[in-house]
Parts: C-alpha cells; sequence; structure tokens
C-alpha cells in the first residue's frame, strides 16, 4: 500500500482545502499540517486552516494571496517554487471529494492507531490495564465522522442541502436514441455489456471511454484480451474517423425524416500520423487523460489491479474517474474458488467493491450463452456462465445482432438492468467498426418504419429482424414465441 498521503493525493487535498468549504470543516481539527510530506505543502495547508479558524470557509479566491503573504519573509526560491505549486493546484481537475475523505480517514486512523499501539504496549507493560484500555478504545474512535458515523435518517437532513432536483450523472452513453431512455452512469456504479463474441463489446466500451474523455473526465482502460498496440490502434480510429484498410467502401443506414437511406462509407488511412496527432490533440483540449494497461489473459488477478490504481496515484498523480476493465470473467480469479462461476460472481462482487471504495464508475463486460448468439433479441436468460452478476451490475446492458443486422451494419443496444432506471428498453445502432465508430445513427422503435429496413416480399420473423427496438414484455413474449 502507498504511503498514506501521498503527493499526488496532497495536492488534490489542497485543491480542496482552498476551494471546497464543507470538504474543509470536516477535516478541520483532524487532518493536521503534520500530515503533509514537505515544508512547502505543510505551509500551505497551515493557511487553509488558519483562515478558516478565522472566517469558517475556504480561503477560495483569497488563497493565492494568503499564501504569498505566507512566503513573504522566505527566500526568493521559496517563493519561486510556491508560485510553481500554485499553478499546478490551480490546473488540476476537480478532485474526487468522496475518494479524498475515505484516504484521509484511513491515514487518519492509521496513524493514530500506531501512536496508539505504542502507548498501549507501554501501559500493559507496566501493568496499567485499564489505561490501555482506555488507549485503544480512543484509538477506534479515530477517524472522520462524516466517514465512520452511520446516517440517522430521520434526524440528521444536512445532505438535503447539496441534492439537486435531478439525478447527477457521470456520464452518458452518447447514444442518442439511448439517452433520450435512459439517464446516464454514475461514480459507485459497476456497468457490463453482455454480447456475442465480435458483437462489438469492446467497442462500445471504448465508445464510453471516449465519451467520458470528451467531458473531461480520467479514465483508465485495462484490458486482459486485446494488445497495447491494438488498443492504441483502435483509440485512434475512433479519435480520428478513419481505419486500417483505406479505400474499402460500404453502406451504413442512416435514419432520415424517419426513414433509412444508405450512405456511401470510404475508410481513409488511421496510419497517417499526421491525422492522428491532430485527433489526439482535439481530445487533449477537453482536459482528459486516458491510460492504457495490457495483462496476458487469465493472469491478473484483482489485487493487481488494486496495485496499479495505487501505483498510478503515488507515481503519476492519476486517478481514474472511470475505469474500464475488459474484462473479469477472463481476470485470474483462481483465489476466490475452484468452481467458475463461482469465481465470476466473486469477480463481479470485488468489481463493484471497487467502484464503492474508490468513488468511480467501474465498465466492463461479459459473454452471452449459446442461446443467446445471433439473436436480435437479449434476454436476461442468456447471459452466460453465472447468473448473479445480474444481481451485481448496476446496468446491463445487451448487444444483440442478428445475421440479418451484421450485413446491414445494425445492432440492437437494450437495457437488461438498470436501478433506478428503465428496464428492458433499447435501440437501433448503426455501427461503423471499420472506422472505428460503434455508432453512427439510432433510433427508437417509434421512430423508423420496420417495413422499410428490409427489401422484398416476406415479413421479417421479429425475433431477429433489424433495425427493431424492442421493449415491453408484451414484445418480449411475442419475440419468443415468433
Amino acid at each position: 500500500m502507498p504511503t498514506p498521503l501521498n503527493q499526488g493525493l496532497q495536492d488534490r487535498i489542497l485543491r480542496l482545502m482552498a476551494t471546497d468549504s464543507d470538504f474543509l470543516a470536516m477535516i478541520y481539527g483532524r487532518l493536521g499540517p503534520e500530515f503533509f510530506l514537505t515544508s512547502l505543502t505543510e505551509r500551505l495547508a497551515r493557511v487553509c486552516l488558519d483562515y478558516y479558524t478565522q472566517f469558517r470557509v475556504a480561503p477560495d479566491n483569497h488563497f493565492a494571496d494568503e499564501a504569498l503573504r505566507a512566503f513573504a519573509g522566505r527566500p526568493e526560491d521559496d517563493r519561486a517554487e510556491a508560485l510553481r505549486y500554485l499553478q499546478r493546484l490551480k490546473d488540476l481537475p476537480p478532485p474526487n471529494r468522496e475518494y479524498v475523505l475515505r484516504r484521509i480517514n484511513d491515514a487518519i486512523k492509521q496513524r493514530v492507531r500506531e501512536e496508539a499501539a505504542v502507548r498501549f504496549a507501554g501501559h500493559v507493560g507496566r501493568g496499567e490495564l485499564a489505561e490501555a484500555d482506555r488507549v485503544m478504545y480512543e484509538a477506534l474512535k479515530s477517524g472522520l465522522p462524516s466517514e465512520e458515523n452511520a446516517l440517522d435518517y430521520l434526524r440528521d437532513l444536512s445532505g438535503l442541502a447539496d441534492r439537486s432536483d435531478r439525478p447527477e450523472y457521470l456520464l452518458h452513453t452518447g447514444i442518442k436514441a439511448m439517452d433520450r431512455v435512459f439517464g446516464g452512469m454514475e461514480r459507485g456504479q459497476l456497468v457490463s455489456i453482455v454480447g456475442g463474441s465480435k458483437a462489438g463489446k469492446t467497442w462500445l466500451l471504448q465508445h464510453l471511454a471516449r465519451e467520458a474523455l470528451m467531458a473531461g473526465l480520467f479514465v483508465l482502460h485495462v484490458s486482459h484480451e486485446v494488445g497495447r498496440k491494438e488498443m492504441e490502434l483502435r483509440y485512434d480510429m475512433m479519435f480520428t474517423g478513419r481505419g486500417k484498410h483505406a479505400g474499402e467502401v460500404f453502406t451504413r443506414q442512416r435514419l432520415i425524416k424517419g426513414k433509412p437511406a444508405d450512405r456511401l462509407v470510404t475508410v481513409r488511412s488511421v496510419y497517417d500520423d499526421e491525422a492522428v496527432r491532430r485527433g489526439r490533440a482535439a481530445v487533449r483540449r477537453h482536459g482528459g487523460r486516458l491510460m492504457l494497461k495490457k495483462y496476458d489473459m487469465g493472469q491478473c488477478p484483482p489485487a493487481e489491479v488494486e496495485r496499479l490504481l495505487d501505483y498510478l496515484e503515488a507515481y503519476q498523480n492519476f486517478v481514474p474517474d472511470v475505469l474500464v476493465n475488459d474484462y473479469v470473467d477472463i481476470m485470474d480469479l483462481r483465489g476466490y474458488s475452484t468452481e467458475l462461476r463461482h469465481q465470476i460472481n466473486a469477480g463481479y462482487v470485488w468489481s463493484k467493491g471497487l467502484a464503492d471504495h474508490h468513488n468511480i464508475l467501474v465498465l466492463t463486460a461479459s459473454q452471452l450463452n449459446r442461446e443467446g448468439l445471433e439473436r436480435r433479441v437479449v434476454r436476461k436468460r442468456h447471459v452466460a456462465e453465472d447468473i448473479r452478476k445480474l444481481a451485481n451490475v448496476d446496468t446491463l446492458f445487451a448487444i444483440g445482432r442478428s445475421p440479418e443486422d451484421e450485413k446491414l451494419g445494425l445492432g440492437g443496444l437494450n437495457i437488461l438492468v438498470s436501478r433506478g432506471e428503465q428496464q428492458e428498453v433499447g435501440c437501433t445502432f448503426v455501427e461503423s467498426y471499420p472506422t472505428g465508430q460503434f455508432c453512427i445513427d439510432s433510433w427508437l422503435e417509434s421512430e423508423v418504419d420496420l417495413e422499410e429496413m428490409i427489401p422484398g416480399p416476406e415479413k421479417p420473423n421479429p425475433a431477429s429482424a433489424p433495425g427493431r427496438t424492442y421493449k415491453g414484455k408484451p414484445k418480449f413474449d411475442q419475440a419468443e414465441k415468433g
């Protein structure tokens, strides 16, 4: 485990101390300057605490002036270093406050209990058992009340002040039709995508990562299957709209005034370095960061992902808002059980716990069983290996593609499970995987005429017809009979 308050964490703590009065109130009197590693950060922490002592608010816009005043009598090199550090804090993205508070809570408990252990041993050695018990009892009560105390629901109404009039989503899907029926994804959630082989699960994971980057979020993409060079190339395709096979021509459908129309697509080369540089530069302007990490298939245990998160925080000042773990089922889960289904269930429980502890959005993917392959309509029973993953996720998306869909570049994206959102709703999407695009158009069932999607006299089977979005139990039941 890293130093409880590593430099990157200290930067985020100071940013919150300088700007967030509620945060400062939570740590005031519990996190002192002595927790900081350098004289510079210790002095700046003292500036924030002294300002709060006097005015009961964070210094915010006055922080720079107060900090420079604190360094007024210091050597010129110290003042220059302080100015550089203040700019560094200013350039930081908004920190994940709940995660920072949790780390502070752990640091306080660790330090207090280490000190108490020394005093406890001394009291025991002198036979002062009652005093030894008191020391350990007080140590066990250490930490931040906001993190340690249970909520007195009927009496504590403080949380209502921070509640907005609608859910606070971290991320939307970026698929226009889906976003009309699905609100979005939040911190602390586990979201999984199920689909058949080559259905586009990884493309959808990368599509969601792109949406996060465009929103200025930090993304860590861990792959246990696709190689790092291939991941890098796929993101280049996604951000440039280019592909591997320049000159290839194919058709894709778009919805124009409620009716499908073919569009000709010609692939441009993703191996154009200048185009890739422009694409990456355009994404950087949004302020997000993307880290890619590849592990050998079946060789990465959950503890290694946790170690990676700790390493990135401690040494690269990188704390993700979104973790793409592609995917849990093919990690090394042997430490949980000898039986595959129990391993996978434990992997999903671990993933949900990781989302909770780090207060991040965790995205993963999984397979359909044999019955669910090549179906336009995917149901819960088609989820492979262990059905308990339905209970462990917050949202479960299903990608369904019949043979007819694949010919036309279509697919269905449906919601099988979602806490607090509609279930068994979805949309039809148009993919362009040759140019790195999971979705170039999308529509709901009410927005398209199914008869115009398929040429020929025969009416398509509703269980596999392309362009059709299913929602509601009657339609599912009817499709099953068909």
